[in-house]
């Protein structure tokens, strides 16, 4: 939708705000933060560096993720990734996400 896409940021604040009162959790965000968030990685995604669109979906669309999943909505959580790489991170940790990166990158290599 139009409108998703012009306001991007509000959008995703929107959405962060929906699934924070489903899931009963904190949110220390807003539409402003989100906005420096995205020029500070510099439309990049915090985990792979790939430039991120601004539209309504797709792979390569930001996405917002809580780094700690058991965590709220908060500065200190919250990064943009590409909406698939939030989709293959799920609720890993940094540290499970990265190990099972590395695992998947060998397995291919292997075979080769």
């Amino acid at each position: 939708m139009k409108w998703q896409e012009d306001n991007f940021f509000q959008y995703r604040f929107l959405q962060a705000k929906d699934r924070a009162k489903r899931k009963n959790i904190s949110l220390e965000i807003d539409a402003d933060f989100l906005k420096e968030l995205w020029n500070k990685q510099e439309g990049k995604c915090f985990f792979s560096n790939i430039n991120m669109k601004k539209d309504r979906t797709g792979n390569y669309t930001g996405s917002l993720d809580r780094i700690n999943s058991n965590m709220g909505y908060t500065k200190e959580n919250v990064v943009f990734v590409l909406t698939i790489v939030n989709s293959m991170k799920n609720n890993l940790s940094e540290e499970e996400f990265f190990n099972l990166v590395e695992i998947l990158y060998k397995n291919k290599r292997l075979k080769k």
